[in-house]
């Protein structure tokens, strides 16, 4: 879990969310996103809010 503006995230959520995102991109489209399954899996909460930004995605939706 950790924080975003006093707000805090669920983390294992994202971690979930994001190896399903890039898994699927891995055994379907392209074999180089195995290297980012990796990065989440191993990322530290600071390194899955970097993944996050550089998706795009919305960290509001894993408010707790």
């Amino acid at each position: 879990m950790f924080y975003d503006d006093d707000t805090r995230i669920d983390t294992e959520r994202l971690r979930s969310e994001l190896l399903d995102y890039f898994g699927t991109a891995a055994f379907s489209i392209e074999s180089l996103a195995m290297a980012d399954v990796a990065r989440v899996e191993n990322a530290n909460e600071d390194e899955l809010s970097q993944i996050v930004s550089e998706c795009r995605w919305d960290l509001k939706e894993y408010y707790r």
